[in-house]
Protein backbone atom coordinates (compact mmCIF):
# COMPACT_ATOMS: atom_id res chain seq x y z
CA UNK A 1 0.00 0.00 0.00
CA UNK A 2 2.80 2.41 0.97
CA UNK A 3 4.63 1.62 -2.29
CA UNK A 4 1.46 2.22 -4.28
CA UNK A 5 0.89 5.57 -2.59
CA UNK A 6 4.55 6.51 -2.97
CA UNK A 7 4.27 5.85 -6.71
CA UNK A 8 1.43 8.36 -6.76
CA UNK A 9 3.46 10.81 -4.67
CA UNK A 10 1.04 10.57 -1.72
CA UNK A 11 2.15 10.02 1.89
CA UNK A 12 0.21 7.99 4.45
CA UNK A 13 -0.61 11.23 6.28
CA UNK A 14 -2.13 12.57 3.09
CA UNK A 15 -4.03 9.32 2.70
CA UNK A 16 -5.83 9.90 5.98
CA UNK A 17 -7.42 13.09 4.70
CA UNK A 18 -7.53 12.46 0.98
CA UNK A 19 -8.54 8.80 0.79
CA UNK A 20 -9.00 7.00 4.10
CA UNK A 21 -11.35 9.33 6.00
CA UNK A 22 -14.82 10.12 4.66
CA UNK A 23 -15.14 13.72 3.56
CA UNK A 24 -18.91 13.82 3.89
CA UNK A 25 -20.49 13.49 7.35
CA UNK A 26 -23.91 15.05 6.74
CA UNK A 27 -25.42 14.33 10.16
CA UNK A 28 -22.47 15.42 12.26
CA UNK A 29 -22.02 18.54 10.14
CA UNK A 30 -25.57 19.66 11.03
CA UNK A 31 -25.12 19.49 14.82
CA UNK A 32 -23.93 23.14 15.13
CA UNK A 33 -27.43 24.20 13.98
CA UNK A 34 -29.13 22.51 16.98
CA UNK A 35 -30.16 24.74 19.88
CA UNK A 36 -31.19 23.94 23.44
CA UNK A 37 -34.27 25.83 24.66
CA UNK A 38 -34.87 26.53 28.35
CA UNK A 39 -38.20 27.98 29.46
CA UNK A 40 -39.39 29.35 32.77
CA UNK A 41 -43.09 28.80 33.51
CA UNK A 42 -45.19 29.12 36.69
CA UNK A 43 -44.42 25.42 37.32
CA UNK A 44 -40.63 25.77 37.04
CA UNK A 45 -37.89 25.41 34.41
CA UNK A 46 -38.12 22.91 31.56
CA UNK A 47 -36.10 22.25 28.42
CA UNK A 48 -36.57 21.29 24.81
CA UNK A 49 -34.81 21.41 21.46
CA UNK A 50 -34.89 23.57 18.34
CA UNK A 51 -32.87 24.00 15.16
CA UNK A 52 -31.87 26.92 12.94
CA UNK A 53 -33.17 27.07 9.38
CA UNK A 54 -31.94 30.55 8.36
CA UNK A 55 -28.51 32.12 9.09
CA UNK A 56 -30.15 35.23 10.58
CA UNK A 57 -31.46 33.24 13.57
CA UNK A 58 -34.79 31.85 12.39
CA UNK A 59 -35.39 28.55 14.17
CA UNK A 60 -38.02 25.84 14.53
CA UNK A 61 -39.28 24.14 17.68
CA UNK A 62 -42.51 22.65 19.05
CA UNK A 63 -45.33 24.87 20.22
CA UNK A 64 -45.56 23.04 23.55
CA UNK A 65 -41.86 23.71 24.27
CA UNK A 66 -42.42 27.48 24.55
CA UNK A 67 -46.12 27.51 25.47
CA UNK A 68 -46.89 29.38 28.74
CA UNK A 69 -43.25 30.54 28.96
CA UNK A 70 -42.53 33.65 31.03
CA UNK A 71 -38.88 33.60 29.95
CA UNK A 72 -37.03 31.75 27.18
CA UNK A 73 -33.28 31.22 26.85
CA UNK A 74 -31.48 29.63 23.90
CA UNK A 75 -28.06 28.00 23.88
CA UNK A 76 -26.22 27.10 20.68
CA UNK A 77 -23.81 24.23 20.23
CA UNK A 78 -20.92 26.73 20.34
CA UNK A 79 -22.02 27.79 23.83
CA UNK A 80 -23.56 31.15 22.93
CA UNK A 81 -26.74 32.05 24.82
CA UNK A 82 -29.64 34.31 23.85
CA UNK A 83 -32.35 35.55 26.18
CA UNK A 84 -34.45 37.68 23.82
CA UNK A 85 -36.60 35.95 21.21
CA UNK A 86 -39.58 36.72 19.01
CA UNK A 87 -42.26 34.26 17.94
CA UNK A 88 -42.78 34.61 14.19
CA UNK A 89 -45.53 32.03 13.72
CA UNK A 90 -47.09 29.05 15.45
CA UNK A 91 -49.63 26.29 14.89
CA UNK A 92 -51.29 24.80 17.97
CA UNK A 93 -52.88 21.86 16.13
CA UNK A 94 -49.58 20.81 14.54
CA UNK A 95 -47.50 21.66 17.64
CA UNK A 96 -45.06 23.88 15.70
CA UNK A 97 -43.52 27.30 16.30
CA UNK A 98 -41.10 29.53 14.36
CA UNK A 99 -38.90 31.72 16.57
CA UNK A 100 -36.27 34.40 15.91
CA UNK A 101 -33.14 35.31 17.88
CA UNK A 102 -30.33 37.76 17.17
CA UNK A 103 -27.86 35.50 15.37
CA UNK A 104 -25.77 36.23 12.28
CA UNK A 105 -24.18 33.65 9.99
CA UNK A 106 -25.56 30.78 12.03
CA UNK A 107 -25.18 27.19 10.75
CA UNK A 108 -28.47 25.89 9.39
CA UNK A 109 -30.34 22.69 8.62
CA UNK A 110 -32.11 22.86 5.25
CA UNK A 111 -35.72 21.76 4.94
CA UNK A 112 -36.36 18.78 2.67
CA UNK A 113 -39.60 17.95 0.88
CA UNK A 114 -41.36 15.70 3.39
CA UNK A 115 -43.76 14.50 0.69
CA UNK A 116 -40.83 12.68 -0.90
CA UNK A 117 -40.13 10.35 2.04
CA UNK A 118 -41.10 6.68 2.05
CA UNK A 119 -41.70 4.03 4.67
CA UNK A 120 -38.38 2.30 5.35
CA UNK A 121 -36.21 5.39 4.71
CA UNK A 122 -33.36 5.83 7.20
CA UNK A 123 -33.78 8.80 9.56
CA UNK A 124 -31.86 10.40 12.44
CA UNK A 125 -33.43 12.19 15.42
CA UNK A 126 -31.31 14.87 17.12
CA UNK A 127 -32.11 16.49 20.44
CA UNK A 128 -31.13 17.35 24.01
CA UNK A 129 -32.80 14.60 26.07
CA UNK A 130 -32.35 15.33 29.79
CA UNK A 131 -29.72 17.96 28.95
CA UNK A 132 -27.48 15.58 26.95
CA UNK A 133 -26.47 17.84 24.08
CA UNK A 134 -26.80 16.75 20.47
CA UNK A 135 -27.82 13.15 21.09
CA UNK A 136 -28.35 11.35 17.76
CA UNK A 137 -30.45 8.20 17.34
CA UNK A 138 -30.90 6.30 14.08
CA UNK A 139 -34.05 4.59 12.87
CA UNK A 140 -36.39 4.28 9.92
CA UNK A 141 -39.70 5.78 8.83
CA UNK A 142 -42.11 3.20 10.28
CA UNK A 143 -45.31 4.73 8.88
CA UNK A 144 -46.90 7.94 7.68
CA UNK A 145 -50.23 8.51 9.39
CA UNK A 146 -52.96 11.09 9.85
CA UNK A 147 -53.93 11.73 13.49
CA UNK A 148 -56.79 14.15 14.24
CA UNK A 149 -56.45 15.68 10.77
CA UNK A 150 -52.67 16.14 11.05
CA UNK A 151 -50.14 14.12 9.03
CA UNK A 152 -47.37 12.67 11.19
CA UNK A 153 -44.24 10.62 10.56
CA UNK A 154 -43.94 7.55 12.77
CA UNK A 155 -40.38 6.40 13.41
CA UNK A 156 -38.54 3.94 15.64
CA UNK A 157 -35.75 6.49 16.11
CA UNK A 158 -35.77 7.02 19.88
CA UNK A 159 -37.06 10.32 21.30
CA UNK A 160 -36.84 11.13 25.01
CA UNK A 161 -38.13 14.04 27.13
CA UNK A 162 -36.15 17.12 26.10
CA UNK A 163 -35.93 16.05 22.44
CA UNK A 164 -39.22 17.74 21.49
CA UNK A 165 -38.60 20.34 18.79
CA UNK A 166 -35.49 18.67 17.42
CA UNK A 167 -35.11 17.76 13.74
CA UNK A 168 -35.70 14.40 12.12
CA UNK A 169 -33.02 14.20 9.42
CA UNK A 170 -32.65 12.15 6.26
CA UNK A 171 -29.31 10.64 5.23
CA UNK A 172 -28.32 13.90 3.51
CA UNK A 173 -28.66 15.82 6.76
CA UNK A 174 -31.85 17.59 5.63
CA UNK A 175 -34.85 18.06 7.93
CA UNK A 176 -37.85 15.96 6.97
CA UNK A 177 -39.72 16.42 10.25
CA UNK A 178 -39.84 17.97 13.73
CA UNK A 179 -39.85 15.54 16.67
CA UNK A 180 -43.08 16.23 18.52
CA UNK A 181 -44.26 13.51 20.84
CA UNK A 182 -44.04 9.94 22.01
CA UNK A 183 -46.94 7.79 23.14
CA UNK A 184 -46.87 4.66 25.22
CA UNK A 185 -45.22 1.66 23.59
CA UNK A 186 -42.02 0.78 21.83
CA UNK A 187 -41.39 2.40 18.45
CA UNK A 188 -44.20 4.95 18.75
CA UNK A 189 -42.26 8.17 18.19
CA UNK A 190 -43.68 10.89 15.97
CA UNK A 191 -42.54 13.94 14.01
CA UNK A 192 -44.40 16.67 12.14
CA UNK A 193 -43.52 16.81 8.40
CA UNK A 194 -41.15 19.61 7.34
CA UNK A 195 -43.63 20.87 4.75
CA UNK A 196 -45.80 22.13 7.64
CA UNK A 197 -42.82 24.30 8.62
CA UNK A 198 -42.63 25.64 5.06
CA UNK A 199 -46.28 26.66 5.34
CA UNK A 200 -45.65 28.56 8.59
CA UNK A 201 -42.75 30.49 7.06
CA UNK A 202 -45.24 32.34 4.88
CA UNK A 203 -47.19 33.52 7.94
CA UNK A 204 -44.46 35.31 9.89
CA UNK A 205 -45.42 38.17 12.22
CA UNK A 206 -42.98 38.92 15.05
CA UNK A 207 -44.53 38.74 18.54
CA UNK A 208 -43.19 39.27 22.04
CA UNK A 209 -43.67 36.43 24.53
CA UNK A 210 -46.60 38.31 26.09
CA UNK A 211 -48.24 38.73 22.69
CA UNK A 212 -47.54 35.09 21.84
CA UNK A 213 -49.06 33.76 25.08
CA UNK A 214 -52.17 35.91 24.62
CA UNK A 215 -52.59 34.77 21.01
CA UNK A 216 -51.80 31.14 21.87
CA UNK A 217 -54.47 31.06 24.59
CA UNK A 218 -57.12 32.08 22.07
CA UNK A 219 -55.83 29.66 19.42
CA UNK A 220 -55.75 26.80 21.93
CA UNK A 221 -59.42 27.39 22.69
CA UNK A 222 -60.27 27.51 18.97
CA UNK A 223 -58.21 24.42 18.11
CA UNK A 224 -60.88 22.05 19.44
CA UNK A 225 -63.21 22.34 16.43
CA UNK A 226 -62.15 19.01 14.95
CA UNK A 227 -61.90 17.10 18.23
CA UNK A 228 -65.51 17.29 19.41
CA UNK A 229 -64.76 20.23 21.66
CA UNK A 230 -62.21 18.33 23.69
CA UNK A 231 -59.24 20.62 23.07
CA UNK A 232 -55.75 19.32 23.82
CA UNK A 233 -54.91 20.27 27.40
CA UNK A 234 -53.37 16.96 28.45
CA UNK A 235 -50.52 16.27 25.99
CA UNK A 236 -47.12 16.77 27.63
CA UNK A 237 -45.07 15.92 30.70
CA UNK A 238 -46.57 15.99 34.23
CA UNK A 239 -45.12 15.60 37.74
CA UNK A 240 -47.02 14.00 40.62
CA UNK A 241 -47.11 16.17 43.76
CA UNK A 242 -47.68 13.01 45.81
CA UNK A 243 -44.96 10.67 44.54
CA UNK A 244 -42.76 13.03 42.46
CA UNK A 245 -43.01 10.52 39.59
CA UNK A 246 -43.20 11.70 35.97
CA UNK A 247 -46.13 11.13 33.60
CA UNK A 248 -45.84 11.58 29.82
CA UNK A 249 -49.30 11.84 28.26
CA UNK A 250 -50.73 12.21 24.76
CA UNK A 251 -54.30 13.29 24.03
CA UNK A 252 -55.93 12.17 20.76
CA UNK A 253 -59.44 13.60 20.73
CA UNK A 254 -61.39 11.94 23.56
CA UNK A 255 -58.62 9.42 24.26
CA UNK A 256 -55.57 9.79 26.50
CA UNK A 257 -52.62 7.41 26.50
CA UNK A 258 -49.34 7.71 28.32
CA UNK A 259 -46.66 6.27 30.52
CA UNK A 260 -45.54 6.71 34.12
CA UNK A 261 -41.82 6.93 34.99
CA UNK A 262 -39.68 7.07 38.11
CA UNK A 263 -38.63 10.56 39.21
CA UNK A 264 -35.31 10.20 37.32
CA UNK A 265 -37.27 9.06 34.22
CA UNK A 266 -35.08 5.96 33.85
CA UNK A 267 -37.68 3.28 34.62
CA UNK A 268 -41.22 2.81 33.37
CA UNK A 269 -43.84 2.18 36.06
CA UNK A 270 -46.89 1.60 33.90
CA UNK A 271 -49.03 2.76 31.01
CA UNK A 272 -52.28 4.77 30.93
CA UNK A 273 -55.32 4.39 28.69
CA UNK A 274 -58.32 6.66 29.39
CA UNK A 275 -61.38 7.98 27.59
CA UNK A 276 -63.32 11.20 28.13
CA UNK A 277 -66.74 10.78 29.73
CA UNK A 278 -69.99 12.69 29.14
CA UNK A 279 -69.42 14.82 32.27
CA UNK A 280 -65.96 15.94 31.08
CA UNK A 281 -63.98 13.61 33.35
CA UNK A 282 -61.71 10.80 32.10
CA UNK A 283 -61.88 7.13 33.07
CA UNK A 284 -59.65 4.22 32.18
CA UNK A 285 -56.96 1.90 33.40
CA UNK A 286 -53.30 1.92 34.40
CA UNK A 287 -51.29 -1.22 33.75
CA UNK A 288 -48.01 -1.71 35.57
CA UNK A 289 -45.24 -4.21 36.18
CA UNK A 290 -43.24 -4.02 39.40
CA UNK A 291 -41.16 -6.12 41.77
CA UNK A 292 -42.54 -6.63 45.29
CA UNK A 293 -39.91 -7.72 47.88
CA UNK A 294 -40.52 -8.97 51.38
CA UNK A 295 -38.38 -10.34 54.20
CA UNK A 296 -38.99 -14.01 54.89
CA UNK A 297 -37.87 -15.69 58.08
CA UNK A 298 -38.75 -19.04 56.46
CA UNK A 299 -36.34 -18.68 53.57
CA UNK A 300 -33.97 -21.65 53.27
CA UNK A 301 -31.34 -22.08 54.61
CA UNK A 302 -31.54 -18.74 56.48
CA UNK A 303 -33.86 -15.69 56.53
CA UNK A 304 -33.59 -13.67 53.34
CA UNK A 305 -35.47 -11.38 50.94
CA UNK A 306 -38.04 -12.91 48.59
CA UNK A 307 -39.38 -11.23 45.44
CA UNK A 308 -42.46 -11.54 43.27
CA UNK A 309 -42.85 -9.83 39.89
CA UNK A 310 -46.33 -8.33 39.78
CA UNK A 311 -48.39 -7.34 36.76
CA UNK A 312 -51.39 -5.27 37.79
CA UNK A 313 -54.25 -3.34 36.22
CA UNK A 314 -56.14 -0.72 38.22
CA UNK A 315 -58.85 1.82 37.45
CA UNK A 316 -57.76 5.46 37.09
CA UNK A 317 -59.89 8.61 36.89
CA UNK A 318 -59.14 12.25 36.01
CA UNK A 319 -61.81 14.27 37.83
CA UNK A 320 -60.45 17.77 37.12
CA UNK A 321 -58.29 18.78 34.14
CA UNK A 322 -56.95 22.16 33.06
CA UNK A 323 -53.87 23.37 31.19
CA UNK A 324 -51.51 23.06 34.19
CA UNK A 325 -53.13 20.69 36.70
CA UNK A 326 -54.74 17.24 36.74
CA UNK A 327 -56.58 15.90 39.78
CA UNK A 328 -57.92 12.38 40.07
CA UNK A 329 -57.65 9.04 41.82
CA UNK A 330 -56.62 5.43 41.33
CA UNK A 331 -58.94 2.67 42.54
CA UNK A 332 -56.93 -0.37 43.51
CA UNK A 333 -55.41 -2.35 46.40
CA UNK A 334 -53.19 -0.39 48.79
CA UNK A 335 -49.97 -1.97 49.99
CA UNK A 336 -49.52 -2.09 53.77
CA UNK A 337 -46.25 -0.74 55.27
CA UNK A 338 -43.24 -2.94 54.55
CA UNK A 339 -42.85 -3.77 58.25
CA UNK A 340 -46.50 -4.87 58.50
CA UNK A 341 -47.04 -8.61 58.91
CA UNK A 342 -49.50 -8.51 55.96
CA UNK A 343 -46.93 -7.09 53.54
CA UNK A 344 -45.65 -10.56 52.56
CA UNK A 345 -49.21 -11.66 51.73
CA UNK A 346 -49.67 -8.53 49.62
CA UNK A 347 -46.50 -9.28 47.63
CA UNK A 348 -47.34 -12.94 47.14
CA UNK A 349 -50.75 -12.11 45.65
CA UNK A 350 -49.77 -8.73 44.11
CA UNK A 351 -52.60 -7.25 46.17
CA UNK A 352 -55.31 -9.37 44.53
CA UNK A 353 -56.70 -10.53 47.90
CA UNK A 354 -56.73 -7.04 49.43
CA UNK A 355 -59.69 -4.62 49.29
CA UNK A 356 -59.55 -1.83 46.75
CA UNK A 357 -59.32 1.74 48.01
CA UNK A 358 -59.41 5.21 46.48
CA UNK A 359 -56.00 6.94 46.31
CA UNK A 360 -56.17 10.60 45.26
CA UNK A 361 -53.42 12.33 43.27
CA UNK A 362 -52.52 15.76 41.91
CA UNK A 363 -50.24 16.31 38.90
CA UNK A 364 -48.78 19.59 37.67
CA UNK A 365 -47.33 20.30 34.25
CA UNK A 366 -43.57 19.69 34.11
CA UNK A 367 -42.83 20.66 30.46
Amino acid sequence: MKAFLAALGITMAACVTAFCAPTDAPIESKLPAIIEIRTKTPEGVSSGTGFVIEPSGTAVTCFHVISHAQEVALKTTSGETYGDIRVLAFDVTRDLAIIKFAAFGSPIIPLADSDAIHVGDAVFAVGHPKGLENSVTKGIVSAIRTVDGVRVIQTDSAASPGSSGGPLLNEKGECIGVVSFKISGEGLNFALPSNYVRGLLGMQSAMTLEQFNAAASKKTADASMFTAGSGDTITGKWRSLDSNTIKVLRQDGDYVSGESFTRDEKQSLGSYDLRKQADGSYAGRIKGSWACRWWSVWAFPYPDWRENQCNTEDQVFFTKVDANRIEGYIYGPKAPPQNDRNFAAFCKTCGATFPKVKANFVWVRAE
